[in-house]
């Protein structure tokens, strides 16, 4: 169930390099919803009526192209979830910046570096299941979306690679990236769970 009663905190931040350090980072929900926005952007435009069929029918969505564009614009959204994580102590002006909330609850975190993009996949499954998506076994969608929120950096990871769970943080930091997923999940029109998601589509959709 969505937790939408957790206020998104716009204190955790996306990007900070070459930005106005006299100003707070550009908070990291803003960035997940440019994402999507581009990731539609070049639906619309760029890709081929060849190239969203098949997309489409790599989901399970044969002449559903609008749930395929919002599924690919979710993906693209998400991409960074896994920034709320011990990546945001990555940067002394971010922190400075975070929340007391966030900091009150980051005690417990790993010291371990570890990729944002990792920290993402190992992520995802909490927060697809909050949006209501539900994993299928046999057809494996919240992991193969895993996988493209891991490979968004054009480098495969497997969803079964485990990294340390403090690293994620507490309870705030899930709560967090729920509230930031629903954020992403409610502007793109809270699309549903694709029918399948096939590895070739998979990795199209990451590498695109």
């Amino acid at each position: 169930m969505m937790r939408r009663q957790d206020a998104l905190d716009e204190s955790a931040w996306g990007k900070s390099r070459g930005l106005d350090p006299d100003r707070p980072p550009y908070p990291l929900v803003r960035h997940l919803l440019d994402a999507a926005a581009m990731a539609l952007h070049l639906w619309d435009v760029y890709l081929s009526d060849n190239q969203r069929v098949r997309i489409a029918e790599g989901m399970g969505l044969g002449g559903e192209l609008e749930r395929a564009r919002a599924l690919v614009g979710l993906c693209a959204g998400l991409h960074d979830i896994g920034k709320l994580s011990g990546f945001q102590f990555c940067s002394r002006h971010g922190v400075q910046h975070l929340s007391a909330e966030l900091r009150a609850d980051s005690e417990r975190m790993g010291a371990d570096r570890v990729g944002h993009d990792v920290a993402g996949m190992a992520a995802a499954a909490d927060v697809l299941k909050a949006l209501g998506f539900k994993e299928d076994e046999e057809q494996k969608v919240t992991q193969r979306i895993a996988e493209i929120i891991g490979g968004h950096h054009g480098r495969f990871h497997q969803a079964e690679n485990s990294i340390d769970s403090a690293f994620l943080g507490g309870d705030t930091w899930n709560r967090q990236r729920v509230a930031h997923a629903v954020a992403v999940h409610e502007v793109l029109g809270s699309p549903v769970a694709p029918e399948s998601l096939k590895a070739p589509t998979a990795v199209l959709v990451m590498v695109w």
